[in-house]
């Protein structure tokens, strides 16, 4: 099979007088091997590496911070540090470097946070 994965995206910020306009991207993507490791986990002030379950190799990771008031942030192990936030109800699209970890944790308190990796 091809083009197992499909990936759109409509940006805009519009501030004011500023208006930065649209961008709309969709791509079909070929998944070389079959698998994925999904859930909601419970991310607390104390870093964690995630869980990447049965993937072997990293492919596109979706994480969403499905908390009210908590920011959750996250990063590349190796960087050893969190590079990334989501703010309450936010989420992010990335594709990962197989091998890496990665860490997360919240600002304060407990977050539910929905994820699903994808084999690449």
């Amino acid at each position: 099979m091809a083009s197992e994965i499909t990936l759109q995206l409509n940006f805009r910020c519009i501030n004011s007088d500023y208006d930065s306009g649209s961008i709309s991207v969709s791509k079909q993507i070929n998944q070389t091997a079959q698998g994925a490791h999904s859930g909601i986990i419970d991310v607390t002030a104390t870093a964690t590496t995630l869980s990447v379950g049965g993937v072997t190799t990293t492919g596109y990771m979706f994480l969403r911070n499905l908390d009210t008031a908590n920011t959750v942030v996250y990063g590349s192990t190796a960087a050893g540090g969190f590079e990334y936030r989501l703010k309450p109800g936010e989420f992010a699209l990335a594709r990962r470097n197989p091998g890496i970890g990665q860490d997360i944790k919240t600002s304060s308190g407990t977050a539910k946070v929905q994820i699903l990796l994808l084999q690449d």
